[in-house]
């Protein structure tokens, strides 16, 4: 979805980006009372006789609901929805039938943004949030965001274009903050739990409508109008589908968003795509009808991103000429286009198709189907209906900003910080100390934010305003022209006075989005600026270990930091949303010790050499020392692991009792010289039971990894080295034991089908954690041959 500035929406014209801020107010404090929406209008069904008007007969299903009311319109009422936008002129009303314009496009990637000018809140960026490992809290977090959605609206619902579940491939991807990160098992949880959390569990009615985004192989902003990726059906099947699939048949998606890119698997209308046989996300036939509305039985509709469609025929070459654009995208399953620039979309052109007797014999059935998904959403969402039947319907501003809302944010953030380093105990910090505060992050507020954020009620309270309101000696000092990415040295006078006095130092580093956001990929995974010799400088200077935290959404090359015995700790914080400093004031003083896992790989900056930004292979390649991508396949060194994190106390796991599906003579696997079933693939097939003790005194949380690891021959031919199969966040009291017990499914041990007999002939593994002592037990695996 495209960029905003002050709550306008700018359309694509040129592949030319800019990054921008995306708050639609100024920063502001707001209680509810200040939030105000308008008054609720009628339904189109209120007072209008079932039987001149079918569509609203509530003893129907929506589906047929839908095809009464398209089977109304006329085709001019039909030629004016097909485009979603925010331009002033924009309107798919029906006045003749009192059906009301509805706006496809809100956006609610973490937290409300809304489009009533009100304040909501704001949580961390979903890559903080995926750290946390914590499946309740995912789905936590999308009930609160559609209570204020519908708050937002006075219990009106509507249609938010979230989550992005896109995997994090590359660490120079601009938009890899808005995702779960790189793991399948991670993102799928993710997508499933923030759904059902979205949509919510009402046996008729959608509290909102939740769209899974972007569809399917998009994880980059270079040339991503017009990029073509190469994609295996290994690749695609086993890491860039599967958080859709769960989206979609686990959490009843009812949205998905057709992307920018082409990938070379599919098909479309009109053969092989002219970019090395790719075709166009929004013109893929197989993906979008075949594989989700058939085999996944996704039952909503799919919108472009906003002007993808238009690069269906242009930048992609794939379609030309009006009719071949629309016949290439609708009859592949799309329903409706974003914003798009040129006038394919417009209602003109739209019902010349409708009334062409060249054209609307192919046109008129694939726009009644679409139309139909889009109505079925709407009935679904109770836009039909009185919202005295619907469980929210009654909801205005008072469900926005609420105290457990607000605490809710600050959990968050403190269970998605990452502890990388803490050497000697250096954290947590005593009250007394004398503390120093520098670094160009010192005073973020908005930075914490990231992208795709609306107004916070709250703060955004900075790191400085969080350690300072948690102790009593707090000096913070940034030097004048100090930012991220500047040329300006952050170390002056005033710095290494405020250092020399300091008992302690936090140094606030990162990105931000002049750095990495939508539009804007990295070149390197270095520190920009003038950051790295801040570190050194500092780190020389102070007089014990300092402290560094790093506030990005992409990893960067930490190498440095983690050798230099004078950086006693290194903490990850992610964009952690309004109530950022608050909670990092919690987690450096041990208030709370709820410390999360890294859900990416942190490589140094020789991957980006290794692996050029628009190879989507995963798989490693020794012919030409590709290293292969994320910790499923990644052959490296990384700088931290995938899953590595502290705690502020110890832990110590044991596997107690490994259960298989043939009583502890091993698991055999269906064949797979086939798409397996759901059924097959979520089959479980093992259970292990892991007590996982407290040996410090300290009581925290610990995020329990259970992979599962392929024998060296099977990897060889194509497995993944290791998955991840499972995991579980509990808090446990110091010197306590907490049990655990995490289930492994089938999907877990699929290999491509050449490799099944290496993956027969040695015993796999289960491992507990990342360490190098984390315990493990073998198991035999069978496949057919």
């Amino acid at each position: 979805v495209e960029s905003s500035t002050m709550g306008r929406w700018i359309l694509p014209t040129t592949a030319v980006w800019v990054c921008v801020a995306f708050a639609t107010t100024a920063p502001a404090t707001a209680s509810v009372a200040e939030n105000a929406a308008p008054a609720p209008v009628a339904g189109p069904c209120d007072g209008r006789a079932v039987d001149s008007a079918p569509w609203c007969d509530r003893t129907l299903g929506p589906g047929a609901r839908a095809v009464a009311l398209v089977a109304n319109l006329t085709d001019e009422e039909k030629s004016r929805m097909f485009r979603t936008d925010n331009r002033p002129t924009y309107n798919n009303s029906v006045p003749r039938l009192a059906i009301p314009s509805y706006q496809w496009w809100r956006e609610a990637l973490h937290g409300l943004w809304s489009h009533e000018g009100l304040k909501g809140t704001v949580w961390p960026e979903p890559i903080g949030v995926a750290s946390s490992f914590n499946a309740s809290l995912f789905r936590a977090l999308g009930d609160m965001t559609s209570t204020e959605c519908r708050g937002d609206l006075n219990g009106l619902g509507a249609s938010y274009w979230s989550p992005n579940v896109n995997v994090f491939r590359d660490p120079r991807w601009g938009r890899g903050q808005e995702t779960p990160g790189e793991d399948p098992t991670l993102s799928s949880t993710y997508a499933t739990e923030f759904v059902s959390g979205m949509q919510g569990n009402d046996p008729t009615y959608l509290k909102v409508s939740a769209c899974l985004k972007h569809f399917s192989a998009y994880s980059q902003e270079t040339g991503r109008l017009g990029f073509a990726a190469n994609v295996t059906a290994t690749d695609m099947e086993d890491t860039y589908l599967p958080a859709f699939e769960a989206g979609v048949r686990d959490g009843n998606a009812s949205g998905i968003m057709c992307s920018y890119n082409a990938e070379t698997y599919g098909s479309g209308l009109y053969g092989p795509g002219s970019q090395g046989g790719a075709i166009p996300s929004c013109a893929n036939l197989y993906t979008m009808t075949t594989v989700a509305r058939g085999e996944w039985g996704f039952d909503g509709y799919i919108t472009s991103d906003c002007g993808a469609a238009d690069g269906v025929g242009g930048a992609h070459h794939y379609s030309s000429g009006y009719f071949e654009t629309l016949r290439a995208t609708l009859g592949a399953g799309m329903d409706v286009d974003c914003g798009g620039a040129t006038e394919e979309w417009s209602p003109e052109t739209m019902l010349s198709m409708l009334t062409n007797d060249s054209t609307k014999v192919v046109m008129a059935p694939i726009v009644d189907k679409a139309l139909t998904n889009l109505f079925k959403v709407q009935i679904r969402l109770g836009q039909f209906d009185p919202r005295s039947l619907q469980p929210w319907g009654d909801w205005g501003p008072e469900h926005i900003d609420t105290p457990e809302h607000r605490a809710l944010a600050v959990d968050a953030a403190a269970q998605g910080f990452v502890l990388l380093k803490n050497v000697d105990g250096v954290l947590p910090f005593s009250k007394r100390s004398k503390l120093a505060v520098i670094g160009p992050h010192t005073n973020a507020t908005f930075a914490m934010l990231g992208n795709y954020h609306g107004s916070p009620a709250v703060g955004p309270i900075s790191p400085c305003d969080g350690l300072a309101s948690a102790a009593t000696d707090v000096s913070c000092v940034i030097p004048v022209g100090c930012t991220v990415g500047g040329n300006v040295s952050c170390y002056d006078d005033a710095v290494a006075a405020a250092v020399e006095k300091a008992d302690a130092v936090v140094i606030v580093v990162g990105l931000d989005q002049s750095q990495e956001c939508e539009g804007k990929d990295r070149q390197d995974l270095a520190f920009p600026g003038t950051q790295l010799e801040l570190i050194a400088a500092t780190a020389a200077a102070a007089k014990s270990p300092v402290t560094v935290l790093v506030m990005s959404g992409g990893a960067v090359d930490l190498s440095v930091l983690k050798a230099n015995k004078n950086v006693g700790a290194i903490a990850w914080v992610g964009y952690p949303g309004q109530s950022g400093g608050t909670a990092i004031a919690s987690a450096l003083f041990g208030e709370t010790n709820r410390w999360g896992k890294l859900p990416v790989t942190w490589y140094n900056n020789d991957f980006c050499n290794a692996a050029a930004l628009d190879n989507y292979a995963m798989r490693p390649d020794p012919a030409t020392k590709y290293p292969g991508r994320t910790h499923r396949f990644y052959t490296g060194t990384p700088v931290y692991k995938f899953g590595d994190g502290l705690s502020l106390t110890t832990f110590d796991h044991t596997i107690t009792d490994v259960w298989t599906q043939s009583n502890g003579l091993g698991i055999s696997m269906p064949r797979t010289n086939r798409k397996w079933t759901w059924e097959e693939s979520n089959a479980v097939v093992a259970s292990i039971t892991v007590h996982v003790e407290n040996t410090g005194t300290t009581e925290g949380d610990e995020v329990v990894l259970l992979f599962v690891q392929a024998p060296p021959l099977a990897v060889a031919a194509g497995a993944p080295q290791q998955q991840l199969a499972a995991f579980r966040r509990v808090t446990v009291a110091g010197g306590a034991t907490a049990t655990v017990t995490l289930d492994v499914t089938a999907r877990h041990f699929r290999v491509p089908t050449h490799a099944t007999a290496a993956a027969t002939a040695a015993p796999w593994h289960f491992r507990v954690g990342t360490g190098p002592h984390a315990p493990s037990e073998s198991v035999a695996v069978a496949f057919p041959q």
